[in-house]
């Protein structure tokens, strides 16, 4: 035994841990997440373990490569894109759909458009659903590398990288090496042709369009996805409503040209309900008020005073007609256009004041149909010599002419009010605004009649003499409404008090008031549309009236009790009153006077 030798520990040799044998190692587990890849896209992960597959990309992140396999992900991505997709979409375009595209006319059927642009939507939906459902489950195998290395430095996920390198490499691919028209040119047009099929009546497959807007919904510029960058945004929505605008123009100058005014109110009503309907199942809902604004701007806006003024079928025709379905489409509409209802409340008012002229016209001139009055009829001998002739009219006197011509006046304004407030409620939904806008107009015409006050006073008089006879409770009180709403209207209320003195006194005078109680209540509603300031003096004229009752009454006592009576005694039976006779007969003047100073 050689001395001082003690016993050696035997070491095992070291691998090799350079960057050379971690190389290895990433490519040897980078191997096994390629292939997993393939089988994911090639519909295979039936056999796929995912445990494995976890473990893998957590040990490429774990040794610090986590960039390396990040920007693999996006190599394989690009390259299956460019060897497995793109040749099947170009497939799908064809020669007809990039001329749609380019803005030319297609040439052919539109059945046959729909047909292909079907097709193309069809696989291109295809490939981003494949797409979405492959990423989702390399989503899941490469959740430590989302977590870990995309999280401590600040990078998109991979879900959102793919998202992104789809937008990329499929729809802003272009179509042909010497052509700048790209895939979403083609989408865009495709969308926009089968749109523009079904306003003008044909099938189209809306849940196919559905499918490939939320695919736009879902992309975004940038992979920084903020909600305005949303491709739909940015790129389709503009386009449509563009397209929109075109189409909304061209059908309003058909309309102008071909159609009468309610062809164009039902067509303009039926447009903003399709757009809303196709906002709700064939692309986006936030879209709804875009479009409906470029459809009432261009079908509703740009021509209106045109198809208002259309003779035969405009507002004229509508209001004198009754087209009542016509008018309250037309409210509708301007009520979307214009919260003051500009348009429609210048047109009725301007109707209103040409049909009130029309009426102070014919009255002032007398053209109007008046009764006649015809004479005794001859004897019998007579009538049959003079057979078949015509009876001789028996003229009217002034006055009467005077009032008739108040009561067909009257009668005529307030059939146009009635007209228009049945309108007022039936079509316009009993609007403030052009309740306003017709009083005012009854007003303007009533008032430019130099004898409104008086032909008001006239009907008021007629009626209370004569008119409510024979009339029920209901009845008069419409009489007085009828009344008191042309009191309203006029503006000159001295010039009518005047005139309504005049003729109550009269009727108080000569006892030819048909009922007391009435002529009170029409007083108290003057009352509440005037004031008391005017109604004081008519008051004051039935005191006197009953104040002359008594006097007559004290008179016909003071008569009865002198005894002997003679035939120069005033006989009181069927006589008028104190009232009527004081200014014509000194006795019963100084009998009134005595009465007087007695209760003074």
């Amino acid at each position: 035994m050689i001395s001082g030798r003690g016993r050696t520990r035997i070491r095992a040799p070291r691998r090799a841990f350079g960057r050379a044998g971690e190389k290895n190692e990433f490519e040897i587990q980078w191997e096994i997440l390629q292939n997993a890849l393939q089988e994911i896209h090639e519909k295979n992960a039936g056999t796929l373990s995912f445990e494995q597959l976890y473990r893998a990309s957590y040990k490429i992140v774990l040794r610090k490569d986590g960039d390396l396999l990040y920007e693999r992900v996006k190599v394989f991505e690009e390259q299956w894109f460019a060897g497995k997709v793109m040749p099947t979409i170009r497939k799908l375009i064809t020669s007809n759909l990039v001329n749609v595209a380019a803005g030319g006319v297609s040439g052919t059927a539109a059945n046959e458009r729909r047909l292909t642009g079907e097709q193309f939507l069809e696989g291109l939906k295809a490939s981003w659903t494949d797409h979405n459902l492959c990423m989702g489950m390399t989503t899941d195998v490469l959740m430590y590398m989302d977590r870990v290395y995309c999280g401590d430095n600040r990078k998109a996920s991979i879900y959102t990288t793919a998202m992104g390198l789809f937008r990329d490499h499929i729809l802003r691919s272009p179509l042909l090496d010497n052509s700048s028209m790209i895939t979403f040119d083609i989408l865009n047009s495709v969308i926009l042709d089968q749109i523009g099929m079904e306003r003008e009546g044909d099938v189209i497959n809306r849940h196919l369009i559905r499918s490939v807007i939320y695919m736009l919904e879902g992309l975004y510029e940038t992979d920084a996805e903020n909600e305005s960058d949303k491709l739909y945004l940015t790129v389709f929505e503009p386009a449509f409503l563009q397209a929109s605008r075109k189409f909304y123009q061209a059908e309003c100058q058909t309309l102008l040209r071909d159609s009468p005014a309610g062809t164009w109110l039902r067509q303009a009503k039926r447009r903003l309900e399709e757009e809303a309907d196709r906002c709700d199942t064939t692309i986006a809902h936030f879209t709804s008020r875009k479009i409906q604004k470029v459809v009432e701007q261009e079908l509703i806006s740009s021509h209106l005073n045109e198809f208002l003024a259309m003779e035969g079928s405009g507002l004229q025709a509508m209001i004198e007609n009754d087209r009542f379905e016509d008018l309250s489409i037309l409210y509708q509409l301007i009520t979307r256009i214009d919260a003051g209802r500009g348009p429609l409340k210048i047109a009725l008012q301007g109707r209103v004041v040409q049909l009130g002229l029309e009426i102070n016209k014919i009255i002032a001139s007398g053209e109007f149909e008046t009764p006649v009055v015809a004479e005794d009829t001859k004897p019998e001998a007579e009538e049959d010599e003079a057979e078949g002739a015509k009876k001789k009219a028996k003229p009217m006197n002034a006055a009467a002419k005077q009032t008739l011509a108040a009561i067909k006046w009257v009668d005529e304004v307030l059939q146009l009010k009635d007209k228009f407030d049945n309108m007022w409620k039936k079509c316009f939904n009993e609007d403030t605004i052009l309740e306003t806008a017709i009083t005012k107009s009854f007003s303007d015409f009533i008032n430019l009649f130099d004898r409104c006050s008086e032909y008001v006073s006239l009907f008021i008089d007629d009626n209370l003499k004569r008119g409510i006879k024979g009339k029920t409770e209901v009845e008069i009180d419409e009489v007085l409404d009828k009344a008191t709403t042309l009191l309203r209207y006029i503006q000159d209320k001295d010039m009518f008090e005047r005139y309504y003195k005049k003729h109550l006194a009269k009727r108080l005078l000569l006892n030819k008031s048909e009922s007391t109680d009435v002529e009170k209540q029409m007083i108290s509603r003057m009352k509440l549309e005037i004031g008391n300031s005017f109604t004081t003096k008519l008051e004051g004229m039935f005191k006197d009236v009953t104040m002359s009752e008594e006097l007559t009454q004290n008179y016909r006592n003071h008569i009865n009790n002198l005894g002997d009576k003679d035939h120069k005694q005033i006989e009181l039976r069927g006589t008028p009153t104190i009232l009527q006779l004081a200014s014509r007969n000194a006795k019963i003047t100084r009998f009134i006077q005595g009465i007087l100073s007695q209760r003074s």
